[in-house]
């Protein structure tokens, strides 16, 4: 099956007139927020409870632009300014859909390995996972220099999460096998961060001895 048959975990909302979808975080929307706001680390927040998952920036120029990111606004400076007209509750709601649909909806369930392929269901679609050989690294090494810098030039490989959009979806495509297929690439970003993330450690070779249990994490 392909990642073309899964949609991005959305939920809309209708405030005062105005038409807005919350959305799910992927791997790059979350450190492109954390970049400049170190307090919304949700990539590290995986694996914490509830509790551990940062809500509050210490200014209103870092919660505009959490919510601006919650509706695929992201790093837009002029809807980051219009987040000024929503109430607190109002972005309140907004957050809290966010991190229902990143942490709380979807997921991967681990069905074991076979051929040397782990097989995965993402919301009901399979998938084999490959892990990590040369001719796939070195061909995402080409396209990324970001890429070439962790897998040949012994970046730490936790460093892969700070890789641009494209490279990170395209690691992941390679993954599920549909390296160098745009359609596919693009469609990676369908997925949540912590289904994305969990793909990844499955690549690097984490995969948990309990069929039940998700993949072991990579430390952030």
């Amino acid at each position: 099956m392909s990642l073309s048959k899964l949609e991005k975990l959305t939920y809309p909302f209708s405030i005062r007139g105005a038409e807005l979808t919350a959305q799910a975080l992927t791997i790059a929307e979350s450190r492109r927020l954390s970049r400049r706001f170190p307090q919304y680390d949700f990539v590290g927040a995986i694996g914490h409870s509830r509790q551990g998952v940062p809500l509050v920036a210490v200014s209103e120029e870092g919660q505009r632009a959490l919510v601006a990111t919650c509706v695929g606004y992201g790093g837009d400076r002029d809807q980051e300014a219009a987040v000024e007209r929503l109430t607190e509750n109002e972005r309140d709601q907004i957050v809290e859909a966010m991190l229902v649909l990143t942490f709380e909806t979807g997921g991967i369930e681990f069905k074991g390995v076979r051929n040397g392929k782990v097989r995965i269901t993402v919301r009901g679609v399979d998938f084999r996972v490959r892990q990590l050989h040369r001719p796939m690294l070195d061909g995402l090494a080409r396209r990324f220099a970001d890429i070439d810098r962790i897998v040949f030039q012994g970046s730490p490989v936790v460093q892969l999460f700070d890789c641009s959009e494209p490279a990170i979806n395209a690691f992941i495509a390679a993954g599920l096998g549909f390296g160098g297929d745009p359609a596919e690439e693009a469609a990676a970003a369908r997925l949540n961060l912590v289904e994305q993330r969990d793909i990844i450690a499955l690549m690097f070779g984490a995969v948990p001895d309990d069929p039940a249990a998700p993949p072991p994490r990579l430390a952030s």
